[in-house]
């Protein structure tokens, strides 16, 4: 931003009618630095105009970045499938239960393993005398 030194919004008050009029070729417009004007509002405007390409490419600079932020129905979208992902996802009960299920089926197992194996290597010995 330009440094305009001392009060920007000083004005020195028109030496014409009380109540100028403003428009194309009034005195209050002239722009020849003649008139009754604030004769330090051409070096203010010419900083206001220097300023306000800096605020226009800011501004184009935002808006560009706009276009790849999400949007209200992004988010929804978004939160819809994250709340279907996890209800589908088994809870801590479900997973509690299938692993007690299978620790039931291998302890059952090593049970009968352990209660069966003596005729289960009798009938092996057995089988290899038939051979």
């Amino acid at each position: 931003m330009s440094d305009l030194g001392g009060n920007v919004h000083q004005f020195i008050a028109p030496t014409g009618p009380s109540t100028p009029t403003v428009g194309k070729g009034s005195a209050v417009t002239a722009g020849d630095g003649s008139g009754p004007h604030d004769p330090g509002m051409e070096r203010r405007i010419s900083a206001l105009e220097t300023d306000m390409k800096s605020v226009l490419s800011l501004t184009v600079r935002i808006d560009e970045r706009t276009k790849y932020l999400a949007t209200k129905g992004d988010v929804s979208q978004v939160r819809t499938d994250l709340m279907v992902a996890l209800a589908s996802k088994a809870g801590r009960g479900t997973v509690w239960t299938m692993g007690a299920t299978m620790m039931g089926i291998v302890l059952t197992a090593a049970a009968l393993g352990a209660v069966y194996m003596p005729y289960f290597a009798a009938l092996l010995r057995r089988v290899g005398q038939l051979n």
